[in-house]
Formats: C-alpha cells, structure tokens, sequence
C-alpha cells in the first residue's frame, strides 16, 4: 500500500500511515482523499518511494529575510555553549524597546519551526521563551543566532518511512537547577516510533528539585504522561496490529527506583511531591509500559536539557 499522511491535534504529530487502516475503512473517522499533500499548515512535504520528508525550508527563508538573517554571519550551534541570559534591568529593556523590535514574535516564529521539525533549537526556545515580559539586546543577539543557525542548517528534514511500526521508545533527561535565576530544573524528552522522532519537549519545571533523582524523576514521570497521550492516539487510529508497550529510558538509578517503588524510602523521601508525578507508577504496575536504564552516553535526550557541543543527536532519519 501506498504511504498516507495523517495529521491530528495542534501538536502537529503526524504518521505516515498505509490506508486503509481499520480505523479509517471501519468508517470511525469521515475522511476525503485530497491527493497527495504537499504542504502541511507550512510544513513542506517531500514524497519518497517509501515514506515522505518534512522541512520548512520556505519558512525559514522567509523568517530571514524578514529579519536579514542572510546578512549575518552563519552559526553553527542555535546558542553559545555555558551562555547564561539574565534578566533585563529596566534601563536595558527601555533601550532595546526604542528598537521596535517584536521579541515575542520572533520566538513565536522559531517555536513554531521547532515544535514542527526542528528539535534541535527546542532547548533554545525554550530559554528565550522565559524573557518575553521583559527582553532586552543580549535576548535578542541570542535570538538572532537560533536564526543563523536555522537559515545555516534549513536544508535539513526529518523523514519517516512506511516499515510498519513496532515499537516506541521514550528518553526523559533533567538537569538539575542549573538556572542561576530560580534554580529550576529542566525536563526533557523525546518520543520515537520505530526510529522516527514523533514528539519531543524541553519544559522549565514547576518546582524547585532537592536532588538529580527528584528532577529526572519528574522528567520521567511528565514523559511518561504525553507518551500515554501518543500511545492512546495510536492505538486509536489503529496502524498497527498489536498493542504496543513503549519503553520508557533514563540514565538515573534512583528516578528508576522511585518509578518502581524499589527506592528505601527512609533514606529518600517522597511525600513532598506531588501526586502527578506518580501517575508513572500506575503505568508500569499495570505493564502499559516498561522501564529501564540507559548510560549517559546514550541518553538521546541530553540536548533538550543543557547546552551541549553537538545539539542534534537523535535516532531519526535525516535529510
């Protein structure tokens, strides 16, 4: 059969799915055949003999004229290694709001390509996004680079072949209170089905950790949630023929331990938080996923967490 593409919710989460599936042919879902899709709410779309490509390509090209990226000197890494942005003062946001520059937009535009098909600069975003209230220049410079970066690297596409599908992996990371403002750690996490990258995040937690274990194991158990989310959808639209039982990887032996209750509670203490994050629990007692450890090495979600030299280091394809 042919490769279709399906696409659902504003998550952008598409498959590439070989019609009819029972879910479509059963008639659960009103479909229309538009043909073979070529652009996907800005996303073009590159057809290959056996799966399609996804790239925005035309996007970013518009994004750089529109900012004069073209005039910059390209970069090949979305922000310098170890920077740390701190809050602007008001004499320095007052200053940069005489440029009538729209900050907030431009993170806008870079969060969009990011969350569609580019998670190499997610990480990035998802720093620049914590200073829209109040920007100032060294916000922006930085800015610009995720930009030199993005018009540097625009040729790049994520692919997804039609091999059937058969398993799911999931990589959840923390840091841990490396942000000098709040101390806050980062979760980060990346979904695969087979070797295609179908979802990944890099998120501020919500509340301050008191060790790595509690920050990876929330990183764990928020991941373990939105793989829930993408298990459920898959099974629904019913492109495989068997369930499927997603692994959940991580490189920390404690954040494990706390997700299979094998961790001694009198010398780590667990009631201060929240309920939330023991839904992963539930999921492994009930075999709806597995658990286990993964080195450092290997940990595919280090670059949503942390600068690192070499930002792009999925399983995906590319182009």
């Amino acid at each position: 059969p042919g490769t279709n593409i399906f696409q659902a919710g504003s998550s952008q989460l598409v498959f590439a799915v070989p019609l009819p599936t029972p879910a479509f042919s059963g008639g659960q879902f009103d479909i229309k055949d538009l043909g073979k899709a070529h652009l996907l709410l800005g996303l073009r779309v590159t057809h290959l003999h056996d799966g399609f490509a996804l790239d925005q390509e035309h996007y970013i090209n518009e994004l750089a004229k529109k900012y004069e990226i073209n005039k910059l000197t390209p970069s090949n890494t979305p922000l310098k290694p170890q920077l740390q942005l701190s809050k602007s003062s008001d004499k320095e946001h007052e200053i940069f709001n005489k440029l009538n520059i729209n900050y907030r937009s431009a993170v806008g535009s870079l969060s969009y390509i990011s969350s569609n098909t580019c998670p190499d600069i997610t990480f990035a975003i998802s720093h620049l996004s914590q200073f829209l209230e109040k920007p100032g220049l060294q916000h922006w410079n930085a800015c610009l680079q995720v930009f030199q970066y993005l018009f540097n690297s625009k040729d790049i596409c994520l692919t997804f072949k039609n091999h059937g599908f058969n398993h799911i992996k999931t990589y959840a990371n923390a840091d841990w209170g490396n942000n000098p403002i709040d101390r806050r750690s980062i979760s980060g996490f990346t979904v695969s089905l087979n070797s295609y990258q179908i979802a990944w995040q890099s998120k501020k937690q919500q509340t301050v950790s008191y060790s790595t274990t509690e920050a990876k194991y929330k990183s764990l158990s928020g991941a373990a949630k939105e793989t829930s989310l993408l298990l459920n959808l898959i099974n629904k639209i019913q492109i495989t023929s068997y369930p499927l039982e997603p692994l959940l990887l991580n490189n920390n032996k404690g954040a494990i331990d706390l997700g299979l209750c094998e961790a001694n509670h009198s010398g780590f203490k667990t009631k201060h938080m929240d309920i939330k994050f023991h839904f992963i629990r539930e999921l492994l007692r009930n075999s709806i996923m597995l658990l286990k450890h993964v080195s450092t090495m290997s940990m595919n979600a280090d670059f949503l967490t942390k600068y690192v030299l070499i930002y792009f280091k999925l399983e995906s394809d590319m182009c």
